[in-house]
């Protein structure tokens, strides 16, 4: 696409000097094989030397001849005793047009990044707390738009609202498969179907445990969902914890226990506590956990599935069994009947899927970038910001009991990112002695 723009830069005499130069570096490449073959016989041989170029006075050779030489000059190396340093000079003889972009000046030298394709590449600071504070938005608006359908009159139920998720997760996930134009699945129909009972059972439960107990208490017992990964991962995966990890646990524990006898006692008579909803979260809990193993083990480490093949398949399916719920249930048609008396459902719904999606992607690029520990930050900051967010946005009680709770999260979030901290260094340290 840039060759014309560079002939008419050029002039004239450019096009019959572009064609010997192309046709040249094609009889080099083709006497690479011969040359590797030789060197992988053990006889050293000296690598076939390229014909002169005679390019005439234009402005393309002003400009690229000098890059090109020495780029040349390097992929043969320096002469060492009577060989030639071994180098696979297929792999640096870039195309030609490679150099006519860079001649004209519309392409980095030396194969740099355009820095258009990234708009925070010279200012990774600026990149870090803008994606943070993306990610603690979305989850925020993801929570209380969820909250929002949960509360009140009219309030939408766990079975239309799991078939609303996975399908517009589904969407999500396909459209990014698009984009990104991800291609092939190396899970089972069997891997999937196992998962997607595992992930629909997790949520069903917690979402139904919403007539019986407050959203703040489904949040806390969604993040408690590493006691039951630390067992079975365990067991399971055969994985190792430290003291301070059980440590942080009981923490995790005692802020849940503070929260749901707030929750029973409350003075102001607004709160929402029932046992039933406790038990409904730990069998919602306890499916997570084993979700998060079996992706961890069977999908991601067995099979080496892409974190985008895992949410489109599992979506499609837990669509699917949803979807069959209802069927069993009968309520089809009374579902139905309640979104389009409450289109709002739907726009909620989609914007909190949405936000949910996006914040994932987002937090995947921090992990990217940033690292594990700088992402375990971010999750503590969003945690927190959504526990105050629902209490202030839906005029909750906050007494004695909620705010001991609190102060014992607190503690466990900063105690969770210290243990993640001394594991890295750990980790470092020993890959570091390992080199030595």
């Amino acid at each position: 696409l840039l060759l014309p723009l560079v002939l008419l830069q050029a002039g004239p005499g450019m096009g019959p000097s572009l064609a010997r130069t192309k046709a040249q570096l094609t009889r080099l490449r083709t006497s690479v094989p011969q040359w590797q073959q030789t060197r992988a016989s053990g006889i050293r041989a000296k690598a076939p030397q390229p014909k002169a170029m005679h390019m005439p006075q234009t402005t393309f050779q002003a400009r690229s001849t000098p890059s090109f030489m020495s780029e040349q000059r390097s992929a043969f190396g320096k002469k060492r005793g009577s060989g030639v340093a071994t180098m696979d000079i297929s792999k640096s003889l870039r195309p030609v047009e490679t150099y006519v972009a860079e001649s004209a000046g519309m392409a980095p030298s030396g194969g740099g990044k355009n820095k258009f394709m990234d708009l925070f590449n010279n200012n990774p600071t600026v990149e870090l707390v803008v994606l943070s504070a993306m990610a603690i938005f979305l989850t925020t608006l993801n929570n209380l738009l969820i909250e929002a359908m949960f509360t009140g009159t009219g309030k939408i139920n766990a079975t239309l609202w799991n078939f609303l998720m996975w399908s517009m997760y589904a969407v999500c996930a396909g459209i990014e498969r698009l984009v990104y134009r991800i291609k092939g699945v190396k899970g089972s129909v069997w891997d999937y179907a196992q998962l997607a009972t595992l992930t629909t059972v997790g949520n069903q439960m917690t979402y139904l445990a919403l007539n019986y107990v407050s959203y703040t208490i489904r949040v806390l017992f969604k993040a408690a969902k590493i006691i039951p990964v630390m067992v079975i991962s365990a067991l399971y995966v055969g994985r190792k914890y430290t003291p301070s990890d059980y440590f942080n646990v009981l923490l995790l524990v005692a802020s849940i226990v503070m929260f749901s006898y707030g929750d029973a006692t409350g003075l102001t008579g607004a709160t929402q506590f029932d046992m039933r909803g406790i038990g409904l979260l730990s069998l919602g809990v306890i499916a997570d956990a084993f979700t998060s193993n079996f992706e961890e083990k069977k999908l991601f480490k067995e099979k080496n599935a892409s974190s985008n093949e895992v949410m489109l398949i599992t979506s499609i399916f837990s669509t699917i069994y949803v979807l069959g719920t209802m069927l069993v249930q009968g309520s089809i048609g009374s579902n139905f009947a309640f979104l389009a008396a409450r289109p709002d459902v739907i726009y909620k719904s989609l914007l909190a899927c949405s936000a949910s999606y996006v914040g994932l992607s987002i937090n995947l690029r921090i992990i990217k970038k940033f690292g594990a520990v700088t992402s375990e930050t971010t999750k503590a900051l969003r945690r927190l910001v959504v526990v105050f967010a629902s209490i202030i946005r839906f005029n909750k009680p906050f007494e004695l009991f909620h705010q001991i709770g609190s102060l014992f999260f607190v503690g466990y979030l900063g105690g969770s990112f210290k243990t993640k901290i001394d594991k890295d260094k750990a980790k470092a340290a020993k890959l570091a002695a390992s080199e030595q």
